[in-house]
């Protein structure tokens, strides 16, 4: 069923579209919302609390980067999807490599 639903998305997005970019930019948000959602996934079935603020906020981030690198790399219609889940991919792994630390305010 996700496979026919990414089937149509790819076929039909940017059917009325003649500008590329806009059609690359659109799949690659549409890519980086997969990829959030994937997490989330991920996240529910190892049991872990899930923080509804970090993933929204996650979520925006991954639309916004995922629209850039699809607009960036408009080349054909799966490159631009596999791009936008590509680069929120990319930056979970740094942001797991990135130790935060908490600031507190006295």
């Amino acid at each position: 069923m996700p496979a026919d639903i990414a089937a149509a998305v790819l076929t039909n997005v940017g059917a009325g579209m003649s500008d590329g970019i806009l059609t690359g930019a659109i799949l690659g948000g549409a890519g980086g919302l997969l990829r959030a959602l994937v997490g989330l996934g991920k996240s529910i079935s190892a049991k872990r609390r899930i923080h509804w603020s970090y993933f929204f906020i996650t979520v925006i981030i991954a639309v916004v980067i995922g629209t850039v690198l699809g607009a960036l790399v408009s080349v054909s219609k799966p490159i631009a999807f596999l791009a936008g889940y590509g680069g929120t991919d990319v930056l979970e792994g740094l942001g797991k490599i990135v130790k935060v630390v908490p600031v507190q305010i006295k």
